[in-house]
Formats: structure tokens, sequence, C-alpha cells
């Protein structure tokens, strides 16, 4: 039977509705990278929303000495914004005591950007729009590291999708989608900075529709789909036998840290964070071969015959610099190999 215009439960509900239109939306941020600051900055300058809690990973141990250090987020969070509240949890699971203070907020939204954890069904039914902030044309590159696959892959441009999370990782609707252009000097570096920047904006246009009411959500297509898995430490290792250009894709990815690397010709470990296409081919030199020594480059032959102009290195134990400072205390000839790490 069709609800009177009169139901009271009805009016009780477009009320809410109108109350909630006209507060501020209350949300839930998470992250734990320089990719979330951006986000985070603009959120807590706007008038859109409340961010009555940040969340974000438990300190970890870095560096020789293996001392905890806390995310960027969290030292923005105390230096920048001390009165926000900040969660650190080292895990979520059966954590009651970081959902009963979710619970408590009643928040509209979540907007998770980079926080390094698959957040479980129990937290994403305690709002009703559990966004994520993910750096690919989904359904696309799905997983952790879809900037650097960008990158490998020799794309010219990706986006930013905005996805409602549920409990396949990075599988759930999109509310919106922006493209960013990837410029050929673009590395992992610069790329995420751009990136962050677009997220940002989609976090701002998501909590905009929320608030008028104008949300739609779009399923992803079972079409075109690909995953990209965490970074492991052979994943940076350069292999000369490849092509040119997917050596210098490789740089760009992995650049600035933590570095494509190789051996040079004493057996060294070098990283190259820079690094561009020859011009010319070398078919007859082995890949790896240096074939020409100039003050501010080196050019290497790759397996394809093509050539990689390296631009930029940084010698094991030594900091980054130019090739015209590398030289300056290296001396380097022209018919060195370099090789991949053993």
């Amino acid at each position: 039977m069709p609800q009177s215009p009169w139901d009271p439960s009805a009016k009780i509900r477009r009320m809410s509705q109108e109350t909630k239109a006209a507060r501020p939306l209350r949300v839930v941020f998470w992250s734990s990278t320089e990719f979330g600051l951006p986000t985070l900055t603009s959120l807590l300058s706007g008038d859109r929303c409340e961010l009555p809690l940040v969340v974000t990973r438990a300190p970890a141990p870095k560096g020789r000495k293996k001392l905890l250090e806390p995310t960027p987020i969290a030292k923005y969070v105390r230096e920048e914004h001390p009165a926000v509240e900040l969660a650190e949890p080292e895990k979520l699971a059966y954590n009651e005591e970081l959902k009963a203070r979710i619970r408590a907020i009643e928040p509209d939204a979540y907007i998770l950007a980079s926080f390094g954890m698959i957040l479980p069904s129990s937290y994403l039914k305690l709002t009703e729009h559990p966004l994520c902030l993910h750096p690919s044309p989904l359904p696309r590159l799905r997983g952790p590291s879809p900037i650097r696959q960008a990158l490998m892959e020799g794309w010219e441009k990706t986006a930013v999708c905005v996805m409602k999370m549920v409990r396949e990782a990075d599988c759930g609707p999109v509310m919106l989608c922006r493209e960013q252009a990837i410029d050929p000097e673009d590395n992992f570096g610069t790329l995420r900075e751009k990136l962050a920047v677009l997220a940002a904006e989609c976090a701002n246009d998501a909590l905009r529709r929320i608030s008028d009411g104008t949300v739609r959500y779009e399923p992803q297509s079972d079409d075109d789909v690909s995953c990209t898995g965490m970074l492991e430490p052979a994943d940076t290792h350069i292999d000369f036998s490849w092509e040119a250009a997917r050596l210098v894709n490789l740089i760009r990815a992995m650049a600035p840290e933590p570095g494509a690397v190789c051996q040079d010709a004493d057996g060294s470990r070098l990283k190259i964070l820079r690094a561009s296409l020859g011009t010319r081919k070398a078919s007859d030199a082995a890949p790896g071969t240096v074939i020409s020594v100039s003050k501010r480059s080196f050019e290497i032959v790759a397996g394809d015959g093509g050539t990689v102009v390296v631009h930029e290195v940084q010698p094991e134990g030594r900091r980054a610099m130019e090739v015209c400072d590398y030289l300056a205390g290296h001396r380097m000839e022209a018919g060195e190999k370099l090789a991949k790490m053993e």
C-alpha cells in the first residue's frame, strides 16, 4: 500500500535529511603517507566537514637504529593541529576500542588515502559512505602500487577514483573519477604529488555530493581489470637486456626512492635515479655496455640496441648526485659494463 504523504515516519526521515544537510559532515580520515597530506590539509581548512578523528598507522622502526618513527600524517597533526584527535592503531581486527570511538562519532563518511591496511567489514558498516581515494582509473591497477605501475607501463595519463570500499580490496563502486596527465619527465615522486593534489580535489567534490544528496555510485566493470602488488627489492633491479624504453620507465617508477639499482664495473651498487632515451642504435655492443661518457651524462646500451642516457645516480654509501659530480670522483670509460644485481 503506498505511503501517505502525511506518514509521520516519512516526515521524520525528511527532517533528519534536512538536518544532516544543514550541518557539516562528520568525517573520519584514514591515511599513513605523504599522499594523504593535501587531502588532510584541505579538509581541515575547509568548512564542508568536521574531522573528529584522524586514523594513521602506528609508529614503525626506521633507520639503522630501528627507532620508532610516526607516520607523516601523525607528525602533521601533532605539529599543526594538536587539537584534532589522533588514533595510531597497530591493528584493526578485534580493536574494539577504536570501533567504539568511531561508532560514537557517527561519521557521515570516511575518506581513506593510502592508509596501508585494508579496513575490515565491521568498520565499513559504521558509515554510509566509506570512501577511498585510489590513484588509478579503476578497475585498472587495483592494489597497493598503481602509481609506480602506471609509470612502468609507460602510461601517458592516469586518474584518481573515489570508490566506496567493500570487503574485496579496490572492487567497490565508483562515485567519480578524474584524469591526470603523465609528463615524460614525471617520476614516482612528482606524479604522486600531482595525484595527491588531485585526490584532495576529488575528496571535496565527493563530500559536496554527499551534502547535496547527489551521490551516485557506478559498479566497476569486469573488463580490463588489472592488479598491482607490493614492491619487492627485486623489482628495483635493472635488467639491461630489456628494451631502452622499459629501462627508462623502470627508473622513473623507482625514483626518487628506493631507486633502480645495478652493479657498476667494480661490482659496487649503483642507483640510477634519472635517465632518458638515447637517439642512436648500438646493436653491436652487449646490453649494459657504456658506449659514451660526457661531462654531464653517460650512455648505456639496452637489449633492443637502443640506448639509455643517465643523468643522475647514487653510488653505494653516498648521496644522490648529478652525473657530472659522480664522474668527478669516479673514472668511467666507454667499454665498461654495468650489470644486473646478483
